[in-house]
């Protein structure tokens, strides 16, 4: 059986009540919004593994070598307006994310995405008919960030979407 992984920054709880008060205004958007103990910064896009023990051990030598990341969202936006599956906020890389970012990939053996890395949080998924009145709209943000953990996870499709599981995580 494969596993399907990724990488990606824990959000802190403050976070999560900023996107809960942010998601409430907006309770009447036609969007399937994404569970609370699913929303992370991805880092390193899904790939498959036949066994996640080797990956597990590899990631854990990044213990006592993750720092904090700290970033700020800047935009909430429906990704592609023209034809919207979903609405994300979206910051700017720091230059010590996107390092770290370079050391996991080399890490993992994973190669570089070729599109430019843009550190974005999925907040809901949506239908291109149904949110034709709101694929427009981008709404500035400020919302600075400090993300103390790293972490491995599962993505397992079912007949809801996917849902991620916790394979390992590393602290600041």
């Amino acid at each position: 059986m494969t596993h399907r992984i990724f990488i990606g920054l824990q959000l802190p709880e403050s976070f999560h009540k900023t996107l809960a008060d942010w998601r409430m205004q907006h309770a009447d958007w036609p969007v399937r919004w994404t569970k609370t103990g699913d929303l992370h910064l991805t880092l390193i896009a899904p790939w498959e593994v036949e066994s996640v023990q080797p990956v597990i051990n590899a990631f854990y030598t990044l213990n006592g070598f993750f720092n904090n990341q700290t970033l700020t969202f800047a935009d909430i936006k429906f990704l592609h307006p023209d034809q919207p599956k979903m609405l994300w906020v979206e910051g700017s890389a720091s230059p010590e994310l996107l390092e770290m970012k370079q050391r996991l990939h080399t890490l993992l053996e994973r190669t570089t995405e070729e599109q430019p890395f843009r550190p974005h949080v999925t907040l809901a998924r949506c239908w291109p008919d149904e949110v034709q009145n709101y694929k427009d709209k981008t709404e500035p943000v400020n919302w600075p960030v400090t993300c103390t953990g790293l972490t491995l996870f599962e993505s397992r499709r079912d007949q809801f979407g996917s849902r991620y599981r916790t394979l390992a995580t590393v602290e600041a």
